[in-house]
């Protein structure tokens, strides 16, 4: 389990490199060590992070099934069992499944209020969901949703404490970038903000090649 911590450090690198297909195959190598490697929650978060990949990849229908092994997590402290939401509202729009989107989002808004009694929510994590459920409600017009909720977007593109984007995070996808591409259809090319990282804490990337 200790070496498949390391791999998953390696994996959060390289998405933020873009380097996807290095990322998927540290992924797998984690994925194929099974229960052995992984405990449940772990083996769920990874195969969230392997659906994210497909769907960076444009291969919606491997994230699909990747989702299908994903489980909610009982004791989610990091926000990942939203993050499976998020992934699934993504795949939803991208294969234009509207009324199914709908639903999503409304699953998202009962998660977040059952949630929200056991823990606190990240604001920004609530602001996101604000603009989904104003999406929805304007029939998925993405142009009308980006101008009526600006003060949303510039507060997630600001440095205000809870609403700033958080690297190894169940945010792998930045929702502000991602809405923005769709809007203007364009494929989803993130810049990933560079954060403050402790030197002690950095991963080498070349010392996990031969993990």
């Amino acid at each position: 389990m200790v070496l498949n911590n390391y791999r998953e450090a390696c994996v959060f690198a390289l998405i933020y490199l873009n380097r996807y297909t290095e990322a998927e195959g540290w992924i797998a190598k984690m994925l194929s060590s099974g229960i052995e490697g992984n405990n449940p929650e772990q083996l769920s978060k990874r195969h969230l992070m392997m659906g994210v990949l497909k769907y960076l990849q444009n291969d919606f229908k491997g994230a699909f099934k990747h989702l299908q092994f994903t489980k909610e997590v009982e004791t989610d402290r990091e926000g990942w069992n939203l993050g499976i939401r998020m992934l699934n509202i993504y795949l939803t729009l991208s294969t234009e499944k509207v009324d199914l989107a709908d639903q999503r989002i409304n699953a998202m808004r009962k998660h977040i209020e059952r949630t929200s009694k056991m823990r606190n929510l990240r604001k920004r994590d609530i602001i996101i969901f604000r603009i989904l459920s104003h999406l929805s409600r304007s029939g998925f017009d993405f142009k009308e949703t980006w101008e009526e909720r600006k003060k949303d977007f510039a507060l997630l593109r600001s440095k205000t404490p809870d609403c700033f984007w958080v690297p190894r995070s169940h945010e792998l996808i930045i929702f502000d970038q991602w809405f923005e591409a769709k809007m203007n259809n364009i494929p989803y090319a993130p810049i990933f903000p560079s954060p403050q990282q402790d030197p002690e804490k950095a991963v080498d990337i070349s010392a996990m090649e031969e993990a």
